[in-house]
């Protein structure tokens, strides 16, 4: 499935160093489009975080892909928060999916990063399963049922 990469300049600039030095607005933004999925990484300046929303079915080879795009803007605006928000997926991993990629979450990101991971209510025990095993792995990652509750936890 081919994924496309669209700059909006009137929102943001894209992944990467040179993208984050060419847009001085407040909302900078990558929107990475496919035919069946879409994922959003967005910098959120006045709160110093980076935001992850995903949206349709999430298979195995794109939450590698949307965690790589994820690593790149952290390094390139140089941010340690990250709010993801999964609500509006209409299929989700299996537990071994959510266990493999959790757990490569500690060398995949850079050190340091917190992450507030917001679940819709009927997957609240996937999603402590993953803070789980995140923080087993050293990855600090607590999950949510309300943005609310997790910008909250986030800002602290």
């Amino acid at each position: 499935m081919k994924e496309k990469t669209i700059v909006r300049a009137g929102e943001g600039g894209g992944i990467g160093a040179a993208a984050a030095n060419r847009f001085s607005d407040k909302r900078r933004k990558a929107v990475v489009q496919s035919t069946a999925k879409i994922y959003e990484i967005e910098v959120k300046r006045e709160w110093n975080y980076v935001s992850l929303s995903l949206t349709g079915a999430l298979d195995i080879s794109t939450a590698r892909t949307c965690r790589d795009k994820l690593n790149e803007v952290l390094l390139a605006y140089k941010r340690n928060r990250v709010f993801v928000d999964i609500k509006r997926l209409s299929a989700k991993l299996s537990v071994i999916e959510d266990y493999e990629l959790t757990k490569e979450l500690r060398y995949a990101l850079p050190s340091g990063v917190s992450i507030a991971l917001v679940v819709p209510l009927q997957w609240t025990i996937d999603g402590e399963f993953i803070e789980r095993i995140a923080i087993k792995n050293g990855v600090r990652l607590r999950s949510f049922s309300e943005k609310a509750d997790a910008l909250a936890w986030l800002k602290n």
